[in-house]
């Protein structure tokens, strides 16, 4: 990509750049904010993207629900903050629903989450709206869960 002589970028409109393209700005270039992002990351829960829940003995806790009928792809990252035993364990279902009242389990498989460890759950079954479910094991634990989307 070329500069004008008054070391603009000459573009009107929107240009693509191939991943891992280089572009080259000359000393003292300004740069204005992008108004207009494509395949962006959406971070949910705004300036504070980890929630933290308090899961007690055998406790049953819903996460919020997300809509994500408009996302190309979705996961969660989830922290198991105990440090104590494996009686902090915690276990997890993904739900997934088309109306956020009636909700079915989106594989049916169980996700541990042993105590002072994090997982990464990526989901690929799509309905309207999507949350999980925590169990908790034998003692109280704390995890922490961020929601990420991609459209």
């Amino acid at each position: 990509m070329q500069v004008d002589d008054t070391g603009n970028l000459p573009v009107n409109g929107t240009v693509d750049i191939a991943t891992g393209a280089e572009v080259t700005l000359a000393a003292g270039t300004d740069i204005d904010t992008v108004s207009t992002i494509t395949n962006d990351v959406k971070v949910v829960n705004g300036t504070t993207p980890l929630t933290e829940t308090t899961v007690g003995l055998g406790a049953t806790v819903n996460s919020d629900s997300q809509d994500v009928s408009l996302e190309s792809s979705y996961n969660w990252f989830i922290k198991n903050t105990g440090t104590t035993s494996s009686d902090q364990d915690i276990t997890l279902k993904v739900e997934i629903s088309p109306d956020n009242t009636t909700w079915l389990e989106d594989t049916g498989t169980v996700i541990t989450v042993p105590f002072d460890t994090a997982k990464m759950i990526t989901i690929t079954n799509f309905l309207q709206y999507v949350r999980f479910v925590i169990t908790g094991g034998a003692a109280e634990t704390t995890v922490i869960s961020c929601f990420q989307a991609q459209h």
